[in-house]
């Protein structure tokens, strides 16, 4: 069985597996930056749950790596008043940031390893979305 991890991030869950790509709103990452998500919902571990409460225990952080920005779909709205011969057109184009994560990146901090885990909170930086979420993230 595959692991994978649920994830919140841009105000969306995703589902996040290995060798695949995911887009999230615009981040202000370089391409090639690598970043950690840490707001994980469940985590499937070769068969092993652990569903959080709602974020699993800060023992599961996932790395991933910025691959480009890109520009969504259009989205188009048009509008008309009948009988007025109004009409107007306009639409938009998400800004994203496209992200991998790689294989074998889901990592498991040991408790006793406390030395480790506050050397791994020291390398992160607290990261304001658009939507008003916050996400810690690594710049390495």
């Amino acid at each position: 069985m595959k692991s994978y991890a649920i994830v919140q991030a841009s105000g969306r869950q995703f589902w996040i597996e290995e060798d695949r790509f995911y887009d999230f709103d615009k981040l202000p990452l370089q391409p090639g930056d690598n970043f950690n998500l840490t707001n994980i919902l469940l985590v499937n571990d070769q068969g092993k749950v652990n569903i959080g409460q709602p974020f699993v225990e800060d023992s599961y952080t996932i790395e991933a790596t910025v691959l480009r920005h890109l520009a969504g779909p259009k989205t188009r709205v048009y509008k008309m008043r009948s009988k007025k011969k109004t009409r107007k057109t306009f639409g938009s184009r998400p800004k994203l940031t496209r992200m991998t994560r790689p294989t074998r990146k889901l990592t498991t901090i040991l408790a006793a390893d406390v030395v480790g885990f506050s050397k791994l909170m020291d390398q992160h930086e607290e990261l304001t979305l658009n939507n008003g979420t916050k996400q810690l993230i690594t710049r390495k």
